[in-house]
């Protein structure tokens, strides 16, 4: 996990306005490098109040999730909210006169974070957004470009008409009988057996 004074130098070289009120976030800010992971790096911080329990800390925005840590400079509580990437549904963000709030959307729970410095609501939300995008976007299915379906077989003559025309042509003589029955059992499906010709009788021996 980094050290409290790697996120200070992080937090410095953001060159973003802190606001007073981060004066008395040393606590929160030594909490939040204490849950930070090894290799995470923190991209965005801004003071803000956790509605629900009406708590002062930071929500910060690393490169894996969303962090929200208080610790009050008087207190030995410690509260951290962590929301990440992949689960939160959508981020909106609203500014008033001189405040802003968050609002993030997660699994069906709302959680609005208030009472952010103005100026800092919009770059800090979009920046979110962008990246919950590219981790739904990694996430996502991948599919294959759709194959070519195969060449269908071409649909097999019809039939009927065939035999008749076969049939026609074994009455006016062009089709042998022999021929006439291979043919027919080609198109019904049936084996095709040698056909034996007819047998012409034996003429008799003249008598000497």
């Amino acid at each position: 996990m980094p050290t409290y004074e790697e996120i200070n130098t992080q937090i410095k070289n953001m060159d973003i306005s802190l606001g007073i009120n981060f004066l008395f976030r040393k606590g929160s800010i030594k909490e939040l490098a204490k849950v930070m992971w090894q290799g995470e790096n923190l991209l965005n911080i801004i003071d803000a109040k956790l509605d629900k329990d009406n708590e002062f800390g930071i929500l910060a925005a690393t490169d894996q999730r969303l962090l929200f840590v208080c610790k009050p400079p008087i207190s030995f509580q410690v509260k951290v909210e962590q929301f990440n990437y992949d689960k939160i549904n959508s981020l909106q963000y609203k500014t008033g006169i001189a405040f802003g709030e968050v609002t993030i959307f997660v699994s069906g729970n709302t959680h609005t974070l208030s009472d952010i410095p103005k100026e800092r609501v919009r770059d800090f939300a979009e920046q979110v957004q962008q990246l919950i995008s590219k981790v739904h976007q990694r996430q996502a299915p991948t599919y294959l470009p759709s194959q070519q379906p195969p060449n269908q077989p071409q649909p097999a003559p019809d039939m009927i008409s065939q035999l008749e025309r076969l049939a026609k042509l074994k009455e006016e003589g062009l089709l042998a009988e022999e021929e006439f029955l291979a043919q027919k059992q080609k198109l019904l499906g049936f084996p095709e057996y040698p056909t034996v010709p007819s047998r012409v009788p034996d003429r008799p021996v003249p008598s000497t």
